[in-house]
């Protein structure tokens, strides 16, 4: 999910330099006591609010007063308009940038579009470094170091990250030159998204390839379910730590050791909750429901109560690894990636995948789609085949979950990869907010 702000292209000695300045910078935040985080959060929200009377969008989401006058803290936060990608996109691009800015001196990103048409959004080059450096601050909090040799995979911006010892796995690489390149670069640490480590993981356990060398484990840009972490493990001795963010804000979350959740970098982002479908409700603490974000590094396209479409859970209390920060918990995907059953309830894209996949071995991939409320779509990779008695379980599973809908299975040779790199295994093909 999160991105480098900088061009796609291998980063120059002067930009890896600024780089490695700004992930200082965002460890040392980090690191400051409670009292100083919060000081320093309310002054980058104070400046976030101010910058956003000058960029269209905002002003006139906000009323002509501009930048709410009240909002001291992020708990205020909960009493401005929160925004969709679907918002800004329909506002142009214009809108979404800070007036006098001068758009020849941007660096210019956009999402991945993996959900929807991409988002393009603008920052300086200060800002640009500091996304990135908190890109980098995600792997060195969570122990990547000067000696590391990582394998970058599946992420076409990690290409940025290349450098001696590193190297870049693009999202069509083939499993065979990913395996040769993880033979010949025997890396220590693996960064990239969430399946792609998981299929490496398989390989190497089938190939019999020596992967002791392998010390961590950075997945990111798709859920890890239980059964993608045992895929892991399978190839990999460590235990994952799952990485979270956005293109949009940067790292949400990075998981510590214990396993307790994800902490939130709370000095460059604020993270919310909302209950589902209800954007200016918190969730009561542990409930799932929508995230909200709110980036504290972007001035020049800023990103304020900015609705990411993933469901999640925050957790404030203390954690077993003795940091004080808010801890994401419970991330079950996009809400787009939930399907709707016939009497209204939406049903996590986990349990439908793990129902319908996981625990049948002649099944090597899969993609789950309901194109309408009553109408799914199941594509299977399959080499040997699927028995009609197996295509019928799958068909009763899955409305055992959704009710009387209509199931369609349909056998594949392969099932591409999105362009971003992820590969959206379940989801759903509209919004229910217009099924009728």
């Amino acid at each position: 999910m999160a991105h480098p702000s900088l061009p796609l292209q291998r980063l120059s000695p002067k930009a890896r330099m600024g780089i490695e300045m700004a992930v200082r910078g965002v460890l040392a935040a980090q690191g400051a006591d409670a009292p100083r985080r919060r000081a320093l959060r309310r002054q980058r929200l104070g400046a976030v609010l101010t910058a956003a009377t000058t960029v269209p969008f905002y002003r006139g989401l906000h009323g002509s007063a501009g930048a709410p006058a009240d909002v001291a803290d992020e708990e205020d936060l909960w009493d401005v308009p929160a925004a969709s990608k679907a918002e800004l996109l329909a506002a142009g691009e214009d809108a979404r940038v800070r007036e006098g800015a001068r758009r020849e001196e941007l660096q210019r990103g956009e999402t991945s579009g993996s959900t929807g048409p991409a988002l393009s959004f603008f920052a300086t080059v200060e800002e640009a470094l500091k996304m990135s450096g908190n890109l980098a601050w995600g792997w060195r909090q969570a122990g990547v170091g000067a000696a590391d040799r990582g394998l970058l995979l599946a992420a076409p911006y990690l290409v940025a990250f290349e450098r001696p010892g590193w190297v870049f796995a693009a999202p069509d690489a083939s499993p065979e030159w990913i395996l040769d390149q993880f033979e010949a670069l025997r890396p220590t640490v693996l960064i990239g998204s969430t399946e792609s480590i998981a299929l490496l993981a398989r390989d190497v356990a089938r190939a019999g390839v020596d992967a002791s060398q392998v010390r961590r484990l950075f997945p990111f840009g798709q859920t890890l379910s239980d059964p993608l972490r045992d895929m892991m493990l399978e190839g990999f001795a460590p235990r994952p730590n799952d990485l979270y963010g956005s293109q949009e804000a940067g790292w949400l979350g990075v998981e510590c050791d214990e396993g307790w959740g994800l902490h939130v970098p709370d000095t460059s982002v604020v993270v919310q909750v909302a209950r589902l479908g209800r954007p200016d409700t918190p969730a009561d603490p542990g409930e799932p429901g929508e995230v909200i974000v709110t980036s504290l590094l972007r001035r020049t396209t800023p990103f304020i109560r900015y609705r990411i479409g993933d469901v999640a859970a925050l957790d404030t209390e203390a954690c077993a690894c003795g940091r004080d920060t808010p801890r994401l918990t419970k991330l079950e995907g996009r809400v787009q990636d939930f399907l709707l059953s016939t009497d209204g309830r939406l049903v996590s894209p986990g349990v439908i995948a793990t129902q319908v996949a996981y625990g049948r071995p002649g099944i090597e991939d899969h993609r789950i789609v309901q194109d309408a409320p009553d109408r799914v779509t199941v594509f299977l990779v399959a080499p040997k085949g699927l028995p009609d008695e197996e295509a019928l379980r799958i068909r009763e599973d899955l409305r055992r979950h959704l009710g009387r809908v209509e199931v369609s299975v349909r056998l594949l040779d392969r099932i591409p990869r999105d362009p971003s790199g992820k590969r959206r295994r379940v989801f759903r093909a509209f919004d229910e907010t217009t099924a009728t």
